[in-house]
């Protein structure tokens, strides 16, 4: 991968922050262009990272539960109590089952296929999205989908009436000024500190300071899904100032109540997976939380994590774990995709496995 940047802390204590990698450079346009541009600097804090699915969980997810918190809906409620116009079988999935991936949705709606990436037509593709019913049967197992959380994206767009990027801005406290940090849709002016990901063909160029995934962009940037971009100290302060009541601290600006984050975060639901997942297949025993996974056990064997451990991964190569037990908070964020999704897909679940691991051996012990 050409550039990565992790970030160690136990509590409100930095204990390692570290910038690895060059910008690479050349024709955007051109497929073969992956020359390293000497012109372009290092990875710093500056650097912008495309943070895939971990919109999910630093975005979508919280911006549910403050809902849930204010009473405006239940984890039992069901979809169609908010979105109108749903399939059937759709319109009755609860909160709870599409947070937990329990939903049966597909995996991938696949909303992006046929259009044209330079005319979005987001009527026609929010008509086939409220068209998408289960594959299989709500409550029986897990299906990781981003479908799933596309809906979540409808319902807190819907609840609150704006749109994705401002109720992130607002739940985040963070003002998308000259300093953007972390949120949706970069600023043009701070394109060239966006990692670059991946060849697209369908757009024809090089993917930089645009979210990488197709179905993210042909909603315009900005889903439940997919299309948060932000700097590792960003990224890693809002972990902490969100999530980081279950490591031990304490933040009377806390966005969501602690029972709440207690919640999000231990076991919910144990089903097997329907869909592999990683490096793990169909059939397998997989935990989740409310958003989260929760370290499945073979990955507590590679790495040291702890049962109560919870986290997520994105695809173009961004991660983090937070282990409850040592107070350890673990965040890494790369551009894996550089050079092509499955040349990099083993290497990334092997650097993944040593980061944690050696973090774990190196800082759990106070």
């Amino acid at each position: 991968m050409p550039v990565a940047a992790v970030m160690v802390s136990r509590g409100e204590v930095s204990l390692f922050e570290g910038y690895f990698g060059r910008y690479l450079g050349g024709d955007p346009l051109a497929h073969d262009s992956y020359t390293i541009d000497p012109e372009i600097a290092p990875a710093t804090p500056q650097t912008l990272f495309d943070l895939a699915s971990l919109t999910k969980v630093l975005a979508t997810t919280p911006l549910v539960l403050q809902l849930v918190d204010e009473g405006r809906i239940a984890l039992d409620s069901e979809l169609g109590e908010v979105l109108e116009g749903l399939a059937s079988r759709t319109a009755r999935l609860t909160i709870d089952e599409l947070l937990t991936h329990s939903s049966g949705l597909p995996a991938l709606p696949d909303l992006w296929q046929g259009t044209d990436p330079d005319l979005p037509d987001p009527d026609k593709l929010h008509r086939k999205l409220y068209g998408i019913e289960p594959v299989a049967e709500p409550g029986t197992q897990i299906i990781y989908s981003c479908t799933g959380f596309i809906f979540l994206g409808e319902l807190v767009r819907k609840l609150r009436k704006m749109d994705l990027p401002a109720i992130f801005d607002e739940f985040s406290g963070r003002e998308q000024t000259a300093s953007f940090a972390l949120g949706y849709r970069p600023p043009p002016e701070k394109r060239n500190l966006c990692a670059p990901t991946e060849w697209c063909p369908w757009r024809r160029r090089r993917i930089a300071g645009e979210v990488h995934d197709e179905n993210a962009y042909a909603l315009g940037g900005a889903a439940g899904n997919a299309g948060l971009f932000g700097t590792l100290p960003a990224v890693h302060a809002h972990i902490l100032s969100v999530w980081g009541g279950t490591l031990g601290i304490s933040d009377r600006r806390a966005r969501l109540k602690p029972a709440t984050v207690r919640t999000a975060t231990a076991p919910r639901k144990t089903l097997s997976l329907g869909a592999s997942l990683q490096d793990r297949p169909v059939g397998s025993p997989e935990r989740r939380g409310l958003g989260f996974q929760l370290a499945p056990k073979q990955w507590r064997r590679t790495t040291g994590l702890s049962s109560a451990a919870f986290g997520h991964t994105g695809f173009t190569g961004t991660s983090f774990w937070a282990d409850p037990a040592s107070g350890l908070l673990i965040t890494s964020l790369t551009s894996r995709l550089y050079y092509g999704r499955e040349q990099s897909s083993a290497g990334l679940h092997a650097y993944r496995a040593k980061l944690f691991r050696s973090a774990l051996e190196k800082y759990s012990s106070p």
